[in-house]
């Protein structure tokens, strides 16, 4: 049994001896949805999951190689424009990183809004994928390379899409009780925040001057 169904069982059995805890001290009224839901938020499992989180994280950024903000920082120096790419939870941390570089200063777009202008060269790609070997994740990459575009990518090791980039940059991870891949994406989400900060101090640009570029509609 893989640890994913084992714990999800554990899960199912620990809510069940709860739930039955909660009749008995109700003397045999049923609870309601809310009231079991309430008291089993507060229980061992979700302390347990909450600290296995925590811990996978903070296991998992010793392994992350430390020269990667500097890597995409030098990147960053010699872009004209910034493009990101990325699917589902990914391309969502893809969004959160191009919405950054713009408070910077940098012109900055993620790839499949309707507004998006073409690649050009001297333009600079960012993909951003685990598994790295989707279809739909390699058509920007094919165009970004015919348009002679740089190319940096951010995956697991050996992946297809690392195979295809400029600039590979794979990401060895611990195994993981969590779903999917959320721990790469929760790792990816610190080392491109920690990739703004050094951008940021290197060019010496204050918050002041990043409040500036920052939506003022809201």
């Amino acid at each position: 049994m893989k640890k994913e169904a084992r714990v999800y069982t554990s899960y199912r059995k620990l809510r069940k001896q709860h739930t039955k805890r909660i009749i008995k001290n109700c003397k045999g009224n049923r609870p309601s949805r809310q009231r079991k839901l309430a008291f089993f938020s507060k229980n061992r499992y979700t302390r347990f999951m909450e600290s296995v989180v925590t811990k996978e994280v903070a296991a998992a950024l010793k392994k992350i190689p430390r020269t990667i903000p500097d890597t995409i920082c030098a990147e960053l120096f010699r872009a004209k424009r910034v493009f990101v790419w990325g699917i589902g939870r990914s391309g969502m941390i893809g969004k959160m990183f191009a919405m950054r570089l713009r408070h910077l200063g940098i012109e900055s777009w993620f790839v499949d809004e309707p507004i998006c202008p073409p690649f050009a060269k001297n333009d600079l790609l960012f993909v951003f994928s685990k598994t790295g070997k989707k279809k739909m994740l390699m058509q920007p990459v094919a165009v970004a390379k015919r348009e002679k575009m740089r190319i940096v990518g951010i995956s697991s090791p050996d992946t297809p899409l690392l195979k295809r980039v400029h600039v590979p940059l794979p990401v060895t991870l611990p195994s993981s009780k969590q779903f999917g891949g959320s721990l790469f994406e929760q790792c990816l989400l610190l080392t491109l925040e920690t990739c703004i900060e050094r951008y940021r101090s290197m060019r010496r640009i204050s918050f002041n001057a990043m409040e500036r570029n920052h939506a003022n509609w809201e």
